[in-house]
């Protein structure tokens, strides 16, 4: 281990005692370090031991196995309000939780304020928590972890959650813990924010490490070795009780080829099938087109704003989107698609990375190269231009 780490990780291990009293291994052999200012990406399947190692970083755990050593405070975000007691107010919790990360009161009374205007949930920090959206929730477990500046952040999905506008504020704040020394693990299925703040990304798979290294080299293996899914394989909801199914994911260029290529000037046409359990479930779709280092997205609420469309009875439905035409750059692509249900405002299905495509230039322009100094952009748009010779 380098003398300079901030994290040092030695083959740590965590072994649970199933019901059946069999032996589940859920880590095996993890080592690592983690230097002052570096960020540190953990990617993997559902289920590879992401949530157990950050557990076991944060304290919340102790590993069956080897040793975690930390020369600094640690300050962690493992769910949605994690650690916030529902009972008591806003101003109550940023206390309570202050002083749970050895926090002295005349250090929380310096920051409160402070707190407070991050959290942005105006006269609701006066307010039982209990009576939170999920948004403000997230809001002050946030605020309170990162304004009061730890050695080490470690979080859990955090940045995904809230609004657009909230998610850019907490990217900013995470750039400006890391510019005055701030070490940061983080757990996340968007590649595209590995590849922009992660400095190092650790691969997991059933428990053991795959890949460890460099942002760019982990997150490109782990893309090439992605098992797309068959067309008719059932997504799985992330509940034990599903109301929505998700089948049949498909693309129109599976009927001219088993290869999965499109051209640059076709258009790409998405169709899946959704089944629906319960009533009232008033579904939000949103499709990811990602590559190794972007993302585009698109969903259903704008089509709805300006139709009749709803998905909130029982029954099957079929959707189809389309992607013009002479849109995408030549590369390789990645479909994600979440299900969301309106009322409980949460994720139902996200099927991750379920079909993988090229897009090709046609004949005319396959030895061109679109790019610039080895930058890489996904979208290259037809667009209107004039251009007049004035003298």
């Amino acid at each position: 281990m380098s003398d300079d780490a901030i994290l040092e990780v030695e083959n740590i291990g965590k072994i649970y005692s199933l019901k059946d009293k069999t032996l589940f291994h859920a880590l095996t052999n993890i080592s690592f370090s983690l230097k002052r200012g570096e960020s540190l990406g953990i990617i993997g399947t559902n289920g590879s031991g992401k949530s157990t190692l950050l557990k076991i970083l944060s304290g919340v755990i102790k590993p069956s196995s080897g040793f975690v050593k930390v020369h600094g405070s640690v300050s962690s975000i493992l769910d949605l309000g994690f650690g916030i007691l529902p009972e008591l107010t806003g101003r109550e919790n940023i206390y309570l939780m202050a002083k749970l990360d050895g926090l002295s009161s005349e250090t929380i009374k310096s920051k409160i304020n402070e707190i407070i205007e991050f959290a942005d949930i105006g006269n609701f920090i006066e307010e039982p928590v209990k009576n939170y959206s999920n948004g403000m929730y997230l809001r002050l477990a946030f605020a309170i972890k990162t304004v009061i500046i730890p050695d080490i952040l470690i979080l859990d999905e955090v940045v995904a959650v809230g609004d657009i506008v909230f998610q850019e504020k907490c990217k900013i704040r995470l750039d400006e813990l890391k510019e005055i020394g701030t070490s940061i693990i983080m757990v996340s299925h968007s590649l595209e924010e590995m590849m922009k703040g992660c400095t190092s990304v650790l691969n997991l798979e059933k428990g053991y490490i795959k890949y460890f290294g460099a942002t760019y080299d982990v997150v490109k293996k782990y893309n090439q070795v992605i098992e797309v899914k068959d067309t008719s394989y059932r997504f799985p909801a992330l509940s034990e009780d599903p109301k929505i199914i998700l089948t049949r994911i498909r693309a129109n260029f599976f009927e001219d080829t088993d290869n999965r290529i499109l051209r640059y000037s076709e258009s790409l046409i998405i169709k899946f099938n959704l089944s629906v359990l319960a009533e009232d479930q008033n579904c939000d779709i949103i499709l990811f087109l990602s590559d190794l280092t972007s993302m585009v997205m698109s969903d259903s609420y704008m089509y709805r704003k300006s139709s009749t469309y709803k998905i909130d009875q029982i029954g099957n439905y079929e959707i189809e989107v389309s992607f013009p035409s002479n849109l995408f750059n030549q590369g390789t692509y990645f479909l994600t698609i979440l299900v969301g249900s309106r009322p409980e405002k949460r994720t139902l299905i996200r099927a991750e990375k379920c079909l993988k495509f090229e897009i090709v230039f046609d004949d005319y322009e396959k030895d061109k190269i679109w790019n610039n100094n080895g930058d890489y952009f996904p979208i290259r748009m037809p667009l209107k231009w004039i251009i007049n010779q004035t003298s």
